[in-house]
Parts: C-alpha cells; structure tokens; sequence
C-alpha cells in the first residue's frame, strides 16, 4: 500500500516537518509545505505553509483558525490531525534521482498534481462525527497542509507527500466536529489507487512513459531494470531481512506482511539532515555509476517518445473511472473536471458533493 493513514496525537506533530529539516536552506532544501483543501482556499491561507498559522491549528491552544475556535479545545493527548503518506512506485522515485533538469521538473509536477486529485477524494469521502443514529452525509472541506519529501531514511530515492489533514471539519448545521476516522482507515486502498492512476496519467501525458501491469492499485515504468530497483530499496532489504530472521512464518504471508510492517514503523534510522537535495541527487548518481549503470542509455529508452506515439495520452483513465465507481461516484466529477483542465496551472478545488 502506498497512502498509508495514521493518526497524530499530542502538540508536537509538527516537530518532524519544522525541526529535521531546519539546518538546509536555499535553492537545495526541502521545500515549504503548501496549503491544500477547500476550506483552507475559502480561508485565503495561500500557498505557503505557514509554521505559525499551522502551529495555531493543531498546537497546545489550537485549533484556532482565521475565524476563531474551531470547536472545543484539543485534549492532551487527542488526534489533532491524521497523517495521509502517498509515496510514488520505486520506479518514480529512481526516474526523479536520475533524470536530467526538465525530467525532474516534469516528475515532480505530475507528483503534485495526483496529490492535489488524492485530497479531492480524501474531501469526497471523509465525515464529520455526529453520533448514532444521525446520518453523516459524506464529503467535507478540509485543511491540508501538504510536506514533499524525497527520500526515505535509508537516503535512498523515494518521493512522497505527507498530507496533515486537521481534525475539524463543519457538520450540515455548521458546527465544528472531529473527522468520522474510521472511513479514513477505511478507504487507504481508494486513496492509493487514486493517488497511484492519477500519476500515471499524469507521467503518461507529460512524458509519454508506459507502465507494466497494474498490481493491487500501483504499477512501476516499464523499462526500468529491476536490478535499479533494488539497488535503491536498502531500507526494503534491511526490514526484509530482520524480519525474515526474527520468526518462522510456516508460510503465512499474512504474519509475515504483519511483522515487517511492524518493523517499518520501529526501526527508523536517523535522517541526515544536512546534505541538501542537489547533493543527494549528485551521491544518487555516483552510485549509479559505480554499480555500473547506463542512467543516460536507460533515461533515453524510458523516454523514447517515438516509439509510443500510438499509445494514448491517457492511457490511465480507465484506472480513474473504475477508481471513481467505487468511490461512490462523488469524486469522479473532480476528477474528470482535473482531466479536462486545459491549462496545468493551479486551481482552487470545488467542494465535493
């Protein structure tokens, strides 16, 4: 699964995003988080995370808003808000590492635009709490601050968005209430599969890339070696191994998959964070080149865009719609009005229905 779902508790959520990447500045740091959701366009927060407007949301006094109190106060050790990861296939992320300027440019735009699709849904299908027996009508606006990364921390290749997704939204009546979590847990498979056919129609379009076949929502390029993508999976392999060596499955796949995502979330080697994104590109790179890798020869066969004039550009949407069915048919408005936009810039989403 690449959404994953958890929920941040206590006044220190934001410590990771603020703090690890603190000592990297200028053109080669991580970048800013950014504002997405409808209610934080209705509330004018613009583009930019604010760390302080961010911090009055979900910190020890929050949530607090541009238009006061948002409800009650957090408890200390209350969900302030819930954590959506959507991480692109191995593949994605090696393309980023290794792909000249424009390659990159490309790759990254299509990565926020699925985001950006991924929160219209996460919109769609999210509920305010309202108690038994009342309906909760789904679809709300949301305020996401949204963090993009670009390695795991084994300091391999990995792009991925972390989605802070406050727990308040307005019931029908106006009332500030916490998010029904249980159809957030619920709909990870929805959001992967949306967050997974949204990039691949994006890649498609923006650089004519072909995709081996779909497996459980996601899919890697075809033509990337196989040997690249283990070569850039160290983490993979670390948790893989520890988890083969810990116990004796007898087979079972389900307690196998238990234990090493068990010890995904345990064993977390520190991050440096003190190289910036140029540099990691730069040691990406290197290493390539010491294993042996043709990065020119196989950048140029993934792109060979003469050779995949008859596929069509959106070679995906049938992902999307199939996706939109099961989403109870609200997000495939948004998501065929996203399709259609003529221009890639950015706009403020409707509220979903």
């Amino acid at each position: 699964m690449t959404v994953r779902v958890r929920a941040c508790k206590g006044p220190n959520t934001l410590d990771y995003f603020v703090r690890t990447f603190a000592h990297v500045v200028g053109p080669g740091a991580e970048p800013p988080g950014r504002w997405l959701g409808t209610l934080s366009a209705r509330w004018g927060l613009g583009v930019e995370v604010d760390t302080a407007r961010c911090a009055a949301l979900i910190g020890a006094t929050g949530p607090v808003g541009p238009i006061g109190a948002l409800g009650r106060p957090w408890l200390p050790r209350g969900v302030r808000c819930f954590e959506v990861v959507a991480a692109a296939p191995k593949s994605v992320s090696v393309l980023y590492a290794l792909g000249t300027a424009p390659v990159v440019a490309q790759v990254l735009a299509a990565h926020e635009r699925a985001v950006e699709d991924l929160v219209a849904v996460i919109e769609a299908r999210t509920s305010v709490r309202l108690g038994e027996p009342r309906r909760r009508p789904a679809g709300c606006e949301l305020v996401v601050a949204a963090y993009r990364h670009h390695r795991s921390r084994a300091d391999d290749p990995h792009l991925h968005s972390h989605l802070l997704v406050l727990n308040r939204a307005q019931d029908p009546d106006g009332a500030w209430r916490v998010l029904a979590s249980r159809s957030l847990f619920r709909d990870q498979t929805v959001f992967t599969g949306t967050y997974q056919a949204c990039l691949r129609r994006e890649l498609t379009a923006r650089l004519g890339l072909a995709w081996r076949p779909v497996v459980h929502g996601r899919a890697d390029l075809e033509g990337m070696p196989t040997a690249w993508l283990e070569e850039f999976s160290q983490r993979r392999r670390e948790v893989q191994a520890r988890a083969g060596a810990s116990a004796d499955f007898g087979g079972d796949a389900l307690a196998r998959h238990a234990a090493t995502r068990g010890l995904y979330q345990r064993q977390r080697p520190r991050r440096d964070p003190t190289a910036d994104l140029d540099t990691w590109r730069a040691a990406w790179s290197e290493r390539a080149r010491r294993r042996g890798m043709d990065a020119a020869g196989a950048l140029v066969d993934l792109l060979d865009l003469s050779g995949r004039r008859d596929r069509p550009a959106t070679a995906t949407d049938a992902d999307l719609r199939s996706m939109a069915r099961e989403a109870g048919g609200g997000p495939s408005r948004q998501l065929e009005a996203r399709r259609t936009r003529a221009t890639p810039a950015r706009s403020t989403p409707t509220r979903a229905r």
